[in-house]
């Protein structure tokens, strides 16, 4: 039989079966996750898209890729999946729309990005999907550099009101290329979705946050490319940030769906005041010998902004 464990991931305690790329806890678990049957409908449904229904206390999601989840207000969720799917892709399910849904339902809107811990503070850097957000958390890990995540960044208020970033998880989704060209051993990962070519790799614990961090800087990457080998980095007024915070909030329709406008409203108006906010136009990665290179670079540039 498989063993429950115990697992700390974007600030939750979650009990399940399966293997998470999480560090283990012996907090009691606030969060069930289990396999189990799932009603093909919910009833008194009040909001709903193509693949999710919401009745108020239950979201239950119909994933093409991956079968079904039901995500409860009350910290369960229940999946069940396509029968042939891996434990890999399962997972990828379950740390993505799975808890991803679950923080927002519980009213913990995430945002979507990379976190990046520092002697002062955290940084988060907010990104597009296919921006290069996991290809720069990479480069940053090279560059002897801790992160929190590469994709959710998963928020909560200390007793000082300030917000603070939450340790995700260990599993950043990169190329083939990306994998060999930092010496990795392909033949032991698995790709993370069914038909999706990236791989699983987990970074090295010593590069894992492993304790949540106040705000202190927010930067906007932009899908633009500088000329040159310098990121363009620029301070921006609040009302700009403020403006931009939804964008880069991690499925953002359910802010809508799930009636968190208060929420959301509340997170971005403390953000602004916390921390200053920045638009970056990132440098192409080929100006650079290696990805090492690249995260080096980006990191002096990151440092300037803390003096």
């Amino acid at each position: 039989m498989t063993k429950t464990n115990t697992y700390k991931l974007y600030g939750l305690s979650v009990q399940t079966k399966l293997l998470l790329p999480a560090a283990k806890t012996h907090e009691k678990a606030n969060i069930e996750i289990s396999s189990a049957p799932i009603p093909l409908s919910l009833s008194n449904v009040i909001s709903s898209n193509r693949n999710l229904q919401f009745n108020g206390e239950q979201a239950l999601i119909n994933q093409p890729l991956f079968g079904s989840l039901l995500i409860e207000k009350q910290r369960k969720i229940s999946y069940n999946f396509y029968p042939d799917l891996t434990e890999s892709h399962a997972i990828t399910a379950i740390l993505g729309s799975g808890l991803g849904t679950l923080l927002h339902l519980n009213g913990q809107i995430p945002l979507h990005g990379l976190a990046l811990a520092t002697p002062k503070g955290a940084i988060i850097l907010l990104a597009d999907s296919g921006t290069g957000k996991s290809t720069l958390a990479t480069a940053l890990i090279q560059a002897k550099q801790t992160v929190y995540t590469d994709d959710i960044v998963a928020l909560h208020y200390n007793h000082n009101n300030q917000l603070c970033v939450h340790p995700a998880h260990k599993r950043f989704k990169l190329s083939h290329a990306e994998l060999v060209a930092m010496g990795q051993n392909i033949n032991a990962l698995s790709t993370t979705a069914p038909g999706v070519n990236k791989l699983g790799w987990d970074i090295p614990d010593e590069r894992f946050a492993k304790q949540a961090q106040p705000i202190i800087k927010c930067i906007y990457i932009s899908s633009e490319r500088v000329q040159g080998s310098k990121a363009n980095i620029t301070k921006i007024s609040r009302i700009d940030s403020f403006k931009q915070l939804h964008r880069f909030t991690y499925r953002r329709h359910l802010v809508k769906l799930f009636a968190q406008q208060q929420t959301f409203f509340k997170l971005n108006h403390v953000l602004q005041h916390q921390c200053d906010s920045y638009n970056m136009l990132l440098p192409e990665l080929s100006r650079f010998t290696s990805t090492k290179e690249y995260g080096e670079a980006i990191t002096t540039q990151l440092a300037s902004l803390l003096i």
